[in-house]
C-alpha cells in the first residue's frame, strides 16, 4: 500500500510540474519572467506558450509582463505568443494592451511588426468584442483600426482578421467598410465581411455589395433588426486556401 502511494504522489507530482494549469501565481510570474528574459527566442516562446494555460494568466500582474513581451521582444513568434495570451487572458485591461500594440496611423502601421503580430492582435480583439470586454476608448480605438486594416493592409489575414472584428460594432463607418470589402477579390475576407454584416443587420444579401448599399441607404437604423445567429461557417479555413499570403 506504501508503495502504491508514493508511486500516486510521484505521478501527482509529476503531472503537476508538466500541465500549466496547477501553476501557482509565483510560478506563474516567474515563467513570465523566464519569457522576458530568456536568450534563446525559443525558450521565451515556449515559456509564453505554457504561461498562456496558467489559471493566473489573467493576474494584473501577469497581464502587465505578458504585455512587455508583446510589446518589445525582437522575437515576431515570441511577440505573437504573448499577443495570443493577451487574447486569452479575458480581462479588460489584457484587451486594452492588445488594442495598444496596433497602429494608430499610417506612419505607425509602416514602423509596426511583421503582420502575423498584427493579424494575432485583431484576433485578440476578435476575442475580447465577444466577450463583452472592449468599452470607452479602447472600443473606439479597436473600431477604428479595424476599420482602416481592413481597407488598406496589404495582408490578406489581416483584413480577414479585421472584417470579423468589426463584426461586433454596429456603427455606420463600420458598416460602408464592409460592404467595401465585399469588393475585394479575395472571396476569404468577402465571405468574413459578409457574415459581420449579417451579425450586426440580421440581414443577408449573398456577398452582393449593390444590395447591400441599397439596403442601409433605405434604412431608418440598419441595426433595428435584433441580429441572428448565422449557420453559415466563419471561413476561417479559407485564410489558408492561397500560396499567395497577402
Amino acid at each position: 500500500m506504501s508503495v502504491l502511494m508514493i508511486m500516486a504522489a510521484g505521478c501527482e507530482g509529476t503531472r503537476q510540474s508538466l500541465d500549466p494549469i496547477f501553476l501557482t501565481r509565483e510560478e506563474t510570474l516567474d515563467l513570465a519572467r523566464q519569457a522576458r528574459e530568456a536568450s534563446l527566442a525559443d525558450e521565451r516562446r515556449l515559456a509564453m506558450n505554457r504561461l498562456a494555460r496558467s489559471q493566473y494568466l489573467g493576474d494584473d500582474e501577469v497581464v502587465e509582463q505578458v504585455a512587455g513581451v508583446a510589446r518589445s521582444d525582437p522575437s515576431n513568434p515570441v511577440r505573437v505568443a504573448a499577443v495570443t495570451a493577451l487574447g486569452h487572458a479575458d480581462t479588460a485591461s489584457a484587451c486594452a494592451y492588445c488594442a495598444a500594440l496596433l497602429p494608430r496611423d499610417d506612419v505607425a502601421l509602416e514602423r509596426f511588426p511583421a503582420e502575423e503580430v498584427r493579424t494575432e492582435a485583431l484576433a485578440g480583439l476578435e476575442r475580447c468584442a465577444a466577450n463583452h470586454l472592449l468599452a470607452g476608448k479602447v472600443a473606439d480605438h479597436a473600431e477604428q483600426v479595424g476599420v482602416r486594416l481592413l481597407r488598406t493592409d496589404v495582408s490578406r489575414n489581416a483584413r480577414l482578421a479585421a472584417a470579423r472584428l468589426l463584426g461586433y460594432f454596429p456603427q455606420r463607418d463600420v458598416l460602408d467598410a464592409l460592404i467595401a470589402a465585399l469588393d475585394q477579390r479575395d472571396f476569404a475576407v468577402c465571405h468574413a465581411a459578409e457574415l459581420s454584416l449579417e451579425r450586426l443587420t440580421g440581414r443577408a444579401f449573398d456577398h452582393n455589395p449593390a444590395a447591400w448599399r441599397q439596403y442601409v441607404a433605405a434604412a431608418d437604423d440598419p441595426f433595428a433588426k435584433p441580429a441572428v445567429a448565422s449557420d453559415k461557417s466563419d471561413g476561417g479555413w479559407f485564410g489558408w486556401l492561397s500560396p499567395d499570403n497577402k
